[in-house]
């Protein structure tokens, strides 16, 4: 790209010759071009998929949305001899035969792939080419004057098949459920995952972008309709409802509100090697608050907190710092169960109308706090964990990011962000999204046609990506953003043994530590931990509930009490409220809820 274009670039852009935002439109008029959408869909566990069907027959398959790891795959059957053959009719399950299809070939030459992804997702395969379709795609715009035809892509206004895809066929792997990979190139020394290796087949975006379905690498994703309460996710699929929309290279300003921030994608670098690799969704993310449903608003790191944070549909959950977590277990009266690796709260919890802020450089995206919570019943016994006055338990779905090394931002989190990702240009875009509870139907965009008149109101329409540009989007630069980068590093932060419980063999949480009512003790026996462990805690002294008769208001004042020990215990460390005016609060009224409740 010549030097001229990158000296008009810079000027338009960064000398405001030229406002793209403000006039709604970009350089081209995109209203001439069809843009495909994919209806996403959520099932009981809360993973988004789309319906994808493989080979010839089709064999249809529910895969997984992965914005963070570049190449597809499905769970392979060719092991089942009953199955994996010609006219066998096996087309359940989700499971891939490729003697089934007549149109597959197989590009491995009994070479099996072992692909170890940063986020300790795993993979062991074999590599296959075969046809991609999409049954339910819609088309915004005009169809007649996209690509309809050739000799690798056929495209109606509800179906869209791409002949000669690449992707992996799992012997095995840590997910239950193939992947339609989303994100960018990975640069790496295993040659089982480095990008160089693979063929621009491999890489579904970039075949689209080949075949010019789609301007650039591009796509953005909205996963607000997924109508769910803690104990069950309305499975979207069986009643016909879509969950969310994957918009293949454009933006839908209808989907989001407030502010739509652009970054540039920061980089992971890998440990051994020094690699680096932009490919990755991977944000400047600032202090987590937690606000009450009143409005109080509390730090849960430090106004100085700014750390970078992948976006993983990979995970429901998120990976956040351990202290993190525990100050936002100290606000809802949270234990730890160390045999489950789970913190545990009251599901009552849910109703009180709190959320988790997440910040990027001045905008706030919104959890609530319900969204992070599910339910702890166990499908073998049809039991769910309760405390000692019979309340229900929930697991907290944040997790110590020791595991991984980083933050990780799980789907619980990107349900309520509008996310789009511009790959060519190493760019993403965040904002706020818009949440419905209603059908589907009711957020369906149509891109009206631009009037003559002279008029100069601004039409804010779906918009395409192109490299370096996310329509709509403002360019933002967090402080210090150009110093941070994801290395995994080896840090295990130590958690007081106060938080720790068990449960009994009736599903009763109780304590066998120390008492949480007892502060008279201000230091704690720790147990050394390694990376690759999660929260580790040692219990000492006496035996006893976690929860007394005396119900919710007694766990409650105990979480005070725990709060105050646990700032005791972390002498030196900079907390991000004042202790004092808290101590004076301690002596009122149940501090544990106050800050979330009042």
């Amino acid at each position: 790209m010549s030097r001229l274009f990158w000296y008009f670039h810079f000027t338009v852009f960064y000398l405001g010759l030229w406002n793209p935002v403000a006039f709604g439109k970009s350089n081209t008029n995109d209203n001439t071009l069809g843009i495909p959408v994919l209806p996403i869909y959520c099932d009981k566990d809360g993973v988004y998929y789309a319906n994808v069907s493989l080979g010839s027959p089709a064999q249809p398959h529910k895969m997984r949305i992965d914005i963070s790891k570049p190449y597809s795959w499905v769970i392979s059957g060719a092991q089942d001899i009953q199955c994996n053959k010609l006219h066998s009719g096996c087309f359940e399950n989700d499971v891939f035969y490729p003697n089934e299809s007549i149109s597959g070939v197989s590009l491995s030459n009994s070479y099996e792939y072992n692909m170890n992804f940063i986020d300790n997702v795993r993979v062991n395969g074999t590599l296959f080419m075969d046809t991609m379709n999409f049954t339910d795609t819609s088309m915004l715009g005009n169809l007649s004057n996209t690509v309809q035809n050739n000799s690798m892509l056929t495209m109606t206004s509800d179906y869209l098949a791409l002949r000669n895809i690449s992707f992996v066929t799992t012997s095995s792997s840590t997910t239950d459920l193939g992947s339609l990979g989303l994100g960018g190139s990975i640069h790496s020394s295993v040659f089982d995952i480095d990008s160089e290796n693979f063929q621009d087949t491999f890489f579904l975006l970039k075949t689209m972008a080949n075949l010019n379905l789609i301007k650039s690498k591009s796509y953005s994703l909205w996963l607000g309709n997924c109508r769910r309460t803690i104990d069950t996710i309305t499975p979207d699929a069986d009643n016909g409802s879509v969950a969310g929309k994957l918009i293949l290279g454009a933006v839908d300003p209808s989907l989001y509100e407030g502010e739509f921030f652009q970054f540039n994608t920061i980089s992971y670098i890998e440990p051994s090697h020094n690699l680096s690799t932009f490919g990755y969704p991977i944000l400047p993310m600032g202090p987590i608050y937690m606000t009450s449903q009143a409005g109080r608003r509390l730090n849960m790191t430090s106004e100085q907190y700014l750390q970078p944070a992948l976006l993983d549909s990979s995970f429901v959950g998120s990976f956040l710092p351990a202290n993190t977590i525990i100050q936002i277990a100290i606000q809802i009266g949270a234990i730890y169960i160390e045999s489950l690796n789970r913190w545990v709260v009251p599901c009552s919890v849910a109703s009180m109308g709190a959320h988790i802020d997440f910040t990027f450089d001045g905008l706030d995206i919104k959890v609530p706090l319900s969204d992070l919570l599910t339910s702890s019943k166990d499908p073998a016994t049809n039991s769910t964990m309760h405390f000692a006055e019979g309340e229900s338990a929930c697991f907290l779905m944040l997790y110590s990011n020791n595991a991984m090394g980083f933050n990780v931002l799980g789907t619980s989190f990107i349900k309520n962000a509008y996310i789009a990702v511009d790959l060519d240009g190493t760019k993403v875009a965040i904002a706020q999204a818009k949440n419905t509870t209603g059908d589907s139907t009711s957020i369906v965009t149509v891109i009206p046609a631009l009037t003559g008149g002279g008029s100069t109101t601004a039409v804010r329409t779906v918009r395409k990506i192109s490299s370096g540009y996310i329509p709509y989007a403002t360019l933002r630069m967090a402080k210090n953003e150009t110093h941070l980068s994801i290395r995994p590093t080896g840090t295990v932060t130590e958690v007081p043994a106060q938080f720790t419980a068990f449960v009994n063999s009736n599903g009763m949480i109780a304590g066998n530590g120390r008492s949480f009512y007892d502060t008279s003790r201000l230091s704690t026996t720790l147990r050394s931990t390694t990376s690759q462990e999660y929260l580790s805690l040692r219990t000492v002294g006496d035996n006893s509930t976690v929860a007394s008769t005396g119900g919710a208001t007694s766990r409650n004042a105990a979480a005070g009490k725990r709060a105050q020990l646990y700032r005791d215990t972390q002498t030196g460390s900079s907390l991000s409220w004042n202790l004092a005016a808290w101590t004076s609060v301690l002596s009122l009224s149940l501090l544990g809820y106050l800050a979330l409740f009042v």
